[in-house]
């Protein structure tokens, strides 16, 4: 985790998951519920998951918990230290590496991906959005299935 731009998301990074237990059903609840209802729908098995935009890690853990091996990608240093420690209290199964979304280069393919918490939204850029799909697909399997949240 080298990267130096500044990143709205640091900020937030020791609060963020104290701010999201406040709601009166923590969301990554939902985002595991709707994981658990995708890989039963479509009959996945357990191999290698992509957390895009992973933030403080919840649901990389979570897919870590079930069995796949996990690789979560943030552009905040400061969400993924705090991804990294509730990893290690939780599972071993999860690396966290910091990269934008448009600019992911990872040495491997994933037969799922998930992207939460409106992350696509924040990029609001048309151009910086194609480049981050392009990317993205360049990291999913032909079979893959991506799955992410939008408003």
């Amino acid at each position: 985790m080298t990267n130096h731009q500044y990143e709205p998301y640091d900020a937030l990074a020791s609060i963020y998951d104290h701010w999201q237990k406040n709601f009166t059903r923590p969301y990554f609840k939902i985002v595991c519920n709707q994981l658990k209802k995708e890989i039963r729908r479509y009959r996945i098995q357990p191999g290698r998951f992509l957390d895009l935009a992973c933030g403080t890690g919840d649901a990389a853990i979570f897919m870590a918990k079930q069995g796949w091996q996990v690789t979560g990608v943030d552009s905040s240093s400061k969400m993924l230290q705090q991804a990294e420690l509730k990893a290690a209290r939780e599972t071993e199964n999860v690396t966290f590496l910091q990269q934008r979304l448009q600019e992911l280069n990872l040495k491997s393919t994933f037969q799922m991906a998930g992207s939460f918490y409106d992350c696509l939204n924040h990029i609001t850029s048309k151009r910086t959005l194609q480049k981050a799909l392009k990317q993205i697909r360049k990291h999913l399997d032909d079979e893959s299935l991506f799955v992410f949240d939008s408003n």
